[in-house]
């Protein structure tokens, strides 16, 4: 479509020039996925004979929330046509959402 352009990278290791047209853009960097976790933990109760999913260490937002931070703050910056920029996270953490924007 020439509407929508979606683009596998990473956005802090790519070139910008070809995008210094781009007026809107969805931000759906990497989080914690605690909102997914929320939603398993609560199937978990209702259907207790399976097994758990997340059963992984606590993830460091604080290093999440920088490189999420780094993110936005690049798209802001060196992108000059931008209008609008989404950004979106299935995390619950403050640190990854209202902490970011």
């Amino acid at each position: 479509s020439d509407i929508v352009t979606t683009v596998g990278c990473d956005f802090l290791k790519v070139d910008l020039t070809p995008f210094q047209h781009v007026r809107f853009a969805l931000c759906d960097p990497s989080c914690s996925g605690s909102g997914m976790m929320l939603q398993h933990h609560h199937h978990q109760q209702h259907n207790p004979t399976q097994t758990t999913l997340f059963q992984q260490p606590p993830p460091d937002l604080t290093a999440l929330s920088n490189q999420q931070l780094a993110i936005v703050s690049r798209a802001l910056q060196e992108l000059p046509q931008l209008q609008a920029l989404a950004y979106s996270t299935c995390s619950v953490h403050a640190q990854e959402n209202e902490g970011v924007v």
